[in-house]
């Protein structure tokens, strides 16, 4: 019997994504740790936190990590007047 992929439950992230999600995280976190005041869009975060690690053509993993650590609270978001996103340091892990 085959089994219907609708109802299938599928994980959507390979090993690989999660792999890279994880070690963006402790990118990011290392960044927040060292420069606690630094604060920048989801793209500047890619060109001047993470300079050319590979990311740059990864932009659904950033967005995925910025939400996850908006949500830990490792990050806080703020809009500004325009509609861009700035994210900055949160106020869990003690960071």
């Amino acid at each position: 019997m085959k089994e219907d992929p609708s109802t299938a439950c599928v994980n959507v992230f390979s090993d690989d994504d999660a792999a890279a999600k994880t070690r963006l995280r402790e990118a990011i976190l290392r960044h927040v740790l060292q420069y606690p005041n630094a604060a920048d869009t989801a793209n500047a975060i890619v060109k001047w936190w993470l300079p050319h690690t590979g990311y740059e053509d990864s932009p659904r993993h950033i967005e995925a990590v910025l939400e996850d650590m908006v949500n830990k609270h490792w990050l806080r978001r703020e809009v500004l007047p325009d509609g861009e996103i700035l994210y900055l340091r949160g106020d869990a892990c003690g960071i």
